[in-house]
C-alpha cells in the first residue's frame, strides 16, 4: 500500500473542530501512524474531530479499529469523531461492517462540522 500523509486543519464557526486529513491508504502498517495522529489530538484535550477521507483509497480493519478504539474516550468528554467525504468503496465497507451504527458519515466536512 502507499505511504500515508496526514495534515490537520480546523472547521466550524469558532474553528474549534479539528479536521484530520489522511492521504493514501490506512493499512495495517500505517494504522499506527493514523492512531497516533488522533491520539495526539485527544492528548491535547481536543474532542471534536472530523476525519476527512477525501483522499483515502483504502482502510484496513486496523484502520477502522483505530477509530473505534478512540470513540469511547472522546464521547466520555462530550465530543465525537465524525467521518466526511468517504469514497463509495469505503462507504460500502463501512456499512457492511455496520460501523454506521457507531460512527456518523457525512458528504462534506462542512456538513459534519455543522452537526457538532
Amino acid at each position: 500500500m502507499s505511504e500515508l500523509q496526514i495534515t490537520f486543519g480546523t472547521a466550524g464557526k469558532q474553528k474549534d473542530i479539528q479536521v484530520v486529513k489522511p492521504v493514501g491508504s490506512i493499512d495495517n502498517i500505517s494504522a499506527e501512524q493514523f492512531k497516533n495522529a488522533i491520539k495526539s489530538l485527544i492528548d491535547k484535550e481536543t474532542y471534536k474531530i472530523i476525519i476527512d477521507l477525501t483522499e483515502v483509497e483504502y482502510i484496513s480493519s486496523a484502520g477502522w479499529g483505530t477509530l473505534m478504539g478512540h470513540i469511547k474516550r472522546v464521547r466520555q468528554k462530550n465530543g465525537d469523531i465524525k467521518l466526511a467525504c468517504m469514497r463509495p468503496t469505503l462507504q460500502e465497507t463501512f456499512n457492511f461492517l455496520d460501523l454506521n451504527s457507531v460512527l456518523e458519515s457525512y458528504k462534506t466536512v462542512e456538513i459534519a462540522s455543522f452537526i457538532f
